[in-house]
């Protein structure tokens, strides 16, 4: 397929509004999403991840423990690689931090790290 100057051009250029504030919707949603299941942004607003980028991104917080979980734009938006009117929005929902195990008090079941191939560090 050949693409003409103009068509490269386009591709090329800036995140138009729309399309910019359809990277912030969508973060949005996953933002609401989680607020169901007890996670809280403390009131943060969404941010660039990296100034020069559209890779926006929004940390929260379980309400009922320790968990922190960081949203971010990923792939061809982040990028500006997307192709016009045929990208989707790329949002990756990253747990940080280590989970501690524990197990019923049962011969029934395995009872330690090891009988499910966890390894301590």
């Amino acid at each position: 397929m050949k693409f003409t100057e103009d068509k490269l051009k386009l591709f090329a250029a800036p995140l138009s509004e729309t399309e910019n504030q359809k990277c912030l919707n969508a973060i949005g949603m996953i933002r609401d999403s989680l607020k169901m299941l007890g996670f809280t942004d403390d009131n943060k607003s969404i941010s660039k991840l990296y100034e020069d980028t559209y890779a926006y991104s929004l940390e929260m917080r379980s309400t009922y423990d320790s968990r922190k979980v960081k949203l971010f734009i990923q792939g061809s938006y982040a990028n500006n690689t997307n192709v016009r009117t045929q990208s989707d929005v790329d949002i990756a929902v990253v747990q940080e931090d280590v989970f501690t195990t524990k197990y019923r008090s049962s011969a029934a079941f395995p009872q330690s790290d090891s009988d499910y191939g966890f390894h301590t560090i």
